[in-house]
């Protein structure tokens, strides 16, 4: 009798011994490429399609995987991403609101203007007010600007 005796197979290898990726592992690269892509095209109007084919996956498999990962859909975590480096923006300079909405990739200033209210809980315009006075109030070392 010629039986024909096949080597076990190890666990992370297939029948051909290739090492197959852990897929957890598989699972943060996505998020991972995912996240670093979104950091460096925020200002851009990026599509989710856009997104998922840069990355070579779906865009339903990318909404699932970055949701699971994150807690959080994809969307979401750009308009944080957006937000975040607006008020930095706002704190730091006089830029008019429509062009900061504009620049941090916002179609229209109301849609920045609802979203940073729901993200800080205050307006664009009341974020920008409280830095100024606080910069007012800390005035300049060893001479403060508001009488106290």
């Amino acid at each position: 009798m010629n039986e024909m005796i096949t080597p076990p197979i190890e666990i992370g290898a297939s029948r051909t011994g290739v090492r197959r990726r852990d897929p957890s592992r598989a699972r943060r690269h996505y998020v991972d490429d995912a996240k670093t892509l979104l950091q460096q095209r925020f200002r851009e109007r990026l599509r989710l399609d856009d997104v998922a084919r840069a990355l070579h996956v779906s865009t339903f498999h990318l909404c699932r995987l970055f949701k699971e990962e994150t807690g959080m859909p994809i969307h979401r975590y750009l308009n944080q991403l957006r937000l975040h480096h607006a008020l930095r923006e706002l704190v730091q300079g006089e830029t008019e609101l429509a062009e900061l909405a504009m620049a941090v990739g916002f179609s229209c200033q109301s849609h920045f203007t609802t979203a940073f209210r729901k993200e800080f809980g205050v307006s664009p315009g009341e974020a920008r007010r409280r830095a100024r006075d606080r910069r007012l109030a800390q005035g300049m070392p060893g001479r403060p600007l508001i009488p106290t």
